[in-house]
């Protein structure tokens, strides 16, 4: 889940009484490094949390496995965090009525509450990421992260902006990558489903909610950390968070031809998506800016590792559609197979939604052609080898 977002981010999470500094090799060569304060927090309780700093340090910022590792992956080394762990902090049980109202200010004061009384602990002028990790309780909904908050500290004077991520006793990979996710500035990921097609020519706006036929349906990407893996972001947001360079690359495809697209989580030189404009814009029939498909391929390497070696996904493309005035800093993943599987129920995914579950093989598969019959444009995989997919791809000649 999320709160309004800003690209700054701050991480507290409330730990163990301990301290730790987390830094890692890749840190030297990455061009962005995000500081992040972790605290740990619970309510007076006679029960003690199982999880150790530790265990929250590694996660956050070990060498593997970690909130850490998944960033320096997922952006080929451009982009780190590296901060502290502190805790746990003790607070006042609240009241029955507080608890009851889930109430976003009075959330807000208890974090201020943990950075009262970890003060002593931590200089908060250090940081601009705070992840805040309480013993589960029923006092606040699940998890948030994306809130931009303001905090007093004996460490400067009158207030200081956060990026603020809380978690309710849900300590994850995913549930750290998702909600820092939303720090970065990133919405979650979508289903686009059009029943018996792919997608529409031309499409419409995205708000208000859409009730024509096709549907946007919110965190059903289930091959992306921002859905409901904890996987690489998908093209569309690595494009936003500017991950892509000339080493690892995102190339707009402008004539026919082939191409091969290496796997978005291979950390070799060489082409890890390619952009193909859909719909200009804006003009009569298409309000919006720029409208793109965005291609790319998924193997088991490192943090996409976690389908079935036998998942359709990994044997063909991934296609998503996206513009800066379209869906911005969320994407839309097209099936390629529409309504193939429309009870499809997938084991690895619980509480799905019923409509979302066909794109349990949303893949365009090796041999399968897509068709945009208005846009004239025809994307066939034709075979997968060592270095990647090699696409063909055929581009009408615009005027």
């Amino acid at each position: 889940m999320k709160k309004p977002f800003i690209r700054w981010i701050v991480f507290f999470i409330i730990l163990f009484g301990q301290t730790m500094i987390g830094r890692s090799m890749f840190a030297e060569a990455a061009e962005w490094e995000d500081s992040v304060v972790v605290l740990l927090a619970r309510f007076e309780n006679p029960k003690q949390s199982s999880v150790t700093p530790v265990q929250v340090h590694n996660m956050v910022f070990g060498e593997s496995g970690s909130l850490k590792a998944f960033m320096e992956e997922n952006s080929y080394g451009r982009e780190t965090i590296f901060g502290e762990v502190h805790g746990w902090y003790t607070l006042p049980r609240p009241t029955r009525e507080q608890c009851l109202k889930h109430d976003d200010a009075f959330e807000d004061e208890v974090v201020q509450q943990v950075v009262d009384r970890a003060d002593d602990d931590v200089d908060f002028s250090l940081y601009r990421h705070l992840i805040v990790i309480f013993q589960a309780t029923p006092c606040f909904g699940g998890t948030a992260g994306g809130e931009s908050i303001r905090l007093e500290s004996d460490d400067y004077d009158g207030t200081k902006g956060f990026k603020l991520v809380t978690i309710n006793g849900r300590l994850s990979l995913f549930t750290l990558a998702h909600e820092f996710g939303h720090n970065l500035g990133l919405d979650h990921a979508y289903a686009y489903e059009c029943g018996d097609v792919s997608t529409i020519t031309p499409l419409p706006p995205v708000y208000p909610p859409p009730l024509w036929e096709c549907q946007r349906w919110e965190y059903e990407d289930h091959y992306t950390t921002m859905g409901t893996r904890a996987m690489h972001h998908n093209a569309l947001y690595k494009e936003y968070l500017g991950w892509f360079d000339e080493e690892h690359q995102l190339i707009e495809v402008t004539e026919s031809g082939t191409y091969t697209i290496q796997p978005i989580s291979s950390q070799k030189e060489g082409i890890k998506a390619i952009k193909i404009l859909k719909e200009d814009g804006p003009n009569e029939i298409q309000p919006l800016g720029p409208i793109y498909y965005y291609l790319e391929f998924r193997q088991p390497i490192g943090f996409d590792a976690v389908l079935p070696l036998n998942h359709p996904t990994y044997g063909g493309l991934l296609i998503h559609q996206g513009g800066d005035d379209y869906n911005s800093s969320s994407s839309d993943l097209l099936d390629m197979t529409p309504n193939s599987h429309p009870h499809y129920t997938d084991l690895l995914i619980e509480n799905d939604f019923l409509g979302a579950r066909d794109f349990f093989d949303a893949a365009l598969a090796v041999g399968q052609v897509y068709q945009d019959d208005d846009a004239g444009i025809e994307i066939k995989p034709l075979a997968i080898t060592d270095e990647g997919i090699i696409v063909n791809i055929f581009i009408p000649q615009r005027p």
